[in-house]
Parts: C-alpha cells; structure tokens; sequence
C-alpha cells in the first residue's frame, strides 16, 4: 500500500489530482480511520496499474486526410 503522495510521484501528477481522483471514484483506494474522520488513503500499485492501463487513448489517424471541400452556396452569385 502507498501513500497519495507515493501514488502520485508514481503516477507523475499532483497530490490533489490524486486526492479528486479518489473523491470521483476513478481511482480505486482503501480510506483508513474512523467513521466520521478523515482518516488516511491508501493505494495497491496494481490499481495504479489497472487505472494507468484504462486510461490510454488510442488515436486512429485516417490513412489519407481529404484536401478541405470549398462550400458552395447556391444562392449566392460570386463575380468572375
């Protein structure tokens, strides 16, 4: 188990990226104290882990980009 600051030098991101993450139940963790207190957060390197691996985009890059299409108007009569 390691600290939020661990996780988040772990991570490369904020301790308060880390603290918003677990508030919005992105990241899974275990809060440890009294009901009622703030007690402390604790996480697993393997929901780090899980939650690194969800988090990855995946760009598709079309094989040939379309030259932009002029609009054509046919209400409008432009001079030659």
């Amino acid at each position: 188990m390691m600290t939020v600051k661990n996780a988040a030098e772990r991570m490369g991101i904020s301790d308060s990226l880390v603290y918003e993450l677990c508030a919005c139940g992105s990241l899974p963790h275990v809060r440890i104290g009294r009901p009622g207190s703030r007690g402390c957060i604790r996480l697993t390197e393997a929901d780090i882990q899980e939650f690194l691996a969800n988090q990855k985009v995946v760009v598709s890059v079309p094989a040939r980009a379309l030259p932009p299409q002029k609009k054509r108007f046919k209400h409008v009569v432009l001079p030659p």
